[in-house]
């Protein structure tokens, strides 16, 4: 079972790596570094491998902590966690990032990940791309917003790697925001703004209930709903309208052999976490952070963060891309630094993936990876 330890050997990630294209130069090739969501393990992703090799890619699947082959929480990590202060929070969650800072440092280092290049005609070769789908993104924005806590050999193997990050439907509280609209319907089962997450009556039920709700092919949207207050109750009248539609949810034509397991008790605890301090981390990971903090480093100057959203995904995935969206503009606007951000649209496919796609049981051709979205 192939593992990294880090922080003084205390911390340990489970990995799977598929390894370089054979027949590719050590320096031509993309890796990409997957990592997964809630409930269900990197084994998701599993099925991508056999369709890397023709795409010049290496792919790196990567448990989470609390998840099979990685360490647990810690007990002052968890009391933490559940603690309401923000201060008390904050140190926790930069050394969180820390960690996988230094996961990422120690994979580059172990796989011997090639450096990231430019070419002539602009293109890219090399490097890694870091890809979080659902909830996983709450890793990814401590990892990000935590870069200037890394010591310089750390730093300096991201710096030389590292050409994107990909934001595969964060969820909505990963930007920390929850708008009153959506509070208002916690309880109506029959209005597509419902989340078995938030409605007390199902608490019972909550495991069973999410696994079909977040894989369920909803009605169409056509573009990401404002966020703007003035627009509050256009975005709850379009969204509390959406109804599933006549495709069996994803979950039920998932094949058990992809290796996942259901975990829920490891969200409950990051959804702990104080929405100030997620925003904060969404804030510091879309500004240029070495810029802003008069660090001197800084990434390659074609580094992007790519936001991907699906417009027949649960409501709660398409608020949390308009949210990371809407954020990214007003703080343009409000004068930062801002990282470029690409927001792209996967049409006819929901949370996991397109239906009756040629890659069954993942998340399809559809995937960014495969459409060369962030290449």
């Amino acid at each position: 079972m192939p593992t990294i330890s880090v922080n003084e050997g205390q911390t340990n990630f489970y990995y799977e790596d598929s390894g370089p294209p054979l027949d590719q130069p050590g320096n031509t090739y993309t890796t990409l570094i997957l990592l997964h969501g809630t409930y269900w393990t990197s084994g998701i992703f599993r099925p991508l491998i056999p369709y890397a090799r023709e795409r010049n890619l290496r792919l790196v699947l990567l448990n989470q902590r609390n998840y099979p082959g990685s360490s647990p929480y810690n007990e002052e990590d968890l009391r933490i966690m559940q603690s309401q202060d923000e201060q008390i929070q904050r140190p926790m969650v930069r050394e969180h990032g820390r960690i996988q800072g230094q996961v990422i440092a120690q994979l580059i280092q172990t796989l011997n990940i090639p450096p990231l290049r430019s070419n002539s005609d602009g293109s890219l070769t090399g490097g890694l791309s870091f890809v979080a789908w659902s909830a996983g993104n709450i890793i990814l924005f401590q990892f990000m917003s935590s870069l200037d806590t890394l010591d310089g050999p750390n730093r300096s193997l991201i710096e030389s790697r590292l050409r994107s990050i990909v934001l595969y439907e964060p969820a909505m509280y990963i930007s920390g925001t929850n708008p009153y609209f959506v509070s208002r319907e916690a309880e109506n089962r029959s209005s597509g703004l419902w989340s078995p997450i938030r409605d007390k009556n199902v608490v019972s039920q909550v495991n069973e209930l999410f696994e079909s709700w977040i894989s369920t092919y909803f009605a169409v949207v056509s573009q990401l709903p404002s966020f703007d207050p003035a627009d509050h109750e256009a975005t709850h009248d379009l969204m509390h309208e959406r109804k599933a539609l006549d495709k069996a949810p994803t979950s039920t034509r998932l094949e058990k052999d992809i290796g996942y397991d259901k975990f829920w008790f490891v969200a409950s605890n990051l959804r702990q976490i104080k929405p100030e301090l997620l925003r904060e981390n969404v804030l510091r990971s879309l500004t240029r952070l070495e810029a802003s903090d008069g660090g001197n480093w800084s990434l390659h100057p074609g580094f992007k963060a790519v936001l991907v959203w699906c417009d027949q995904s649960a409501t709660d995935c398409i608020l949390g891309a308009s949210a990371i969206s809407q954020y990214h503009s007003e703080w343009q606007r409000q004068g930062y630094q801002m990282r470029s951000l690409e927001v792209v649209k996967i049409t006819d496919a929901n949370h996991f993936r397109k239906p009756q796609s040629p890659i069954v049981n993942s998340l399809g051709y559809s995937h960014p990876l495969f459409t060369g979205t962030f290449r």
